[in-house]
């Protein structure tokens, strides 16, 4: 399907940047569809970004079937070629004088050790 390989293809261009850090907002995890189908987005980038290490970050939770008690939960992640040595997040506000904002946000730091500068 259309998902899946839009998601290979995106694999393959982050492969080959060579980058040692992605960073991804607005990334969902589906509790109730962990398959190829999504949209388990975070299950789907470590399968394409197998050597990299990860962290995510939900900023909100939500239900999507009520059915099956689904829980979707979006956020950010980073995914890491060096080792997580230490994480933390902040919630970060919402602007209270606006009723139609109703998204929380998310600020997820972390420190990786590399070869060559240590820990940073």
């Amino acid at each position: 399907d259309d998902y899946s390989f839009r998601l290979k293809q995106f694999g393959k261009l982050c492969q080959l940047s060579g980058a040692d850090i992605f960073g991804f907002q607005e990334v969902r995890y589906d509790f109730s569809r962990r398959n190829f189908r999504g949209p388990s987005q975070v299950h789907h980038l470590e399968l394409e970004l197998g050597q990299y290490q990860y962290l995510f970050q939900p900023a909100m939770a939500f239900s999507q079937d009520i059915e099956t008690f689904g829980r979707v939960e979006e956020g950010v992640a980073i995914f890491l070629r060096y080792p997580i040595v230490n994480h933390s997040y902040i919630l970060l506000p919402k602007r209270l004088n606006d009723p139609q904002d109703f998204h929380q946000r998310v600020c997820l730091h972390a420190e990786v050790k590399t070869p060559i500068f240590g820990s940073v």
